[in-house]
């Protein structure tokens, strides 16, 4: 009979998993950003500026992440 071999976990783990969370991170980045800037643009009246520069935060920090994560996963620093 076949043994039947457990799911991996730790560093080892599938790579569907970290794409999975590396690109809710992008995600969650993005979204805060929009989120604040539309905030901070019906509170100040600025609408659409800030809207525009906290999607481009967003993006930012979560491309800086994603770099991070990678490096992190390779070995290197």
């Amino acid at each position: 009979m076949p043994v039947e071999q457990k799911p991996e976990v730790g560093p080892a783990s599938p790579r569907w998993t970290d794409a999975l969370a590396a690109g809710t991170e992008l995600a969650a980045a993005v979204f805060v950003g929009v989120g604040g800037g539309w905030w901070l643009d019906s509170v100040l009246g600025t609408l659409p500026g800030l809207t525009v520069l906290g999607a481009m935060a967003g993006m930012a920090f979560g491309l800086y992440r994603l770099v991070k994560l990678s490096r992190v996963k390779r070995g290197s620093r």
